[in-house]
């Protein structure tokens, strides 16, 4: 059985793993990021997650699917057992407005297909400084 090839890559530039580290570090110097370490959070978003009106991710249901975060945004089982879960998403980003992170009333459940994939590329999109 043939045996994958390395993967090129440059003397001195970082791996795959390194720039993963860069990132979430740059990442967890943006405002409001330190909240999502909290065991306010960890508490809230349990109990948020609890209620009945929020036990299936929001855009699975408008499209007719019951999606508990067991199932990708298009309905088949969820083959990577780390996404299998739902998030708490903000509705309009906070970019570290303290009020807007803990409104509630601003949080939808979402599976992490339709968080991390479809609302992302949204927020892109409507970025103006991208």
């Amino acid at each position: 059985m043939a045996s994958k090839p390395k993967s090129f890559r440059l003397r001195g530039t970082p791996t795959s793993q390194q720039r993963e580290r860069e990132y979430d570090r740059e990442r967890d110097q943006r405002p409001g990021r330190q909240w999502y370490k909290t065991y306010r959070w960890q508490c809230e978003r349990a109990e948020f997650l609890a209620l009945p009106e929020n036990q299936f991710c929001r855009r699975c249901e408008q499209a007719g699917l019951l999606n508990a975060g067991h199932l990708t945004m298009h309905g088949d089982m969820q083959s990577n057992p780390r996404r299998m879960h739902l998030v708490v998403d903000h509705i309009k980003r906070h970019h570290g407005n303290e009020r807007l992170f803990w409104d509630w009333s601003n949080w939808q459940p979402l599976c992490p297909d339709h968080h991390d994939i479809v609302k992302q590329a949204e927020e892109r999109a409507a970025s103006p400084h991208r």
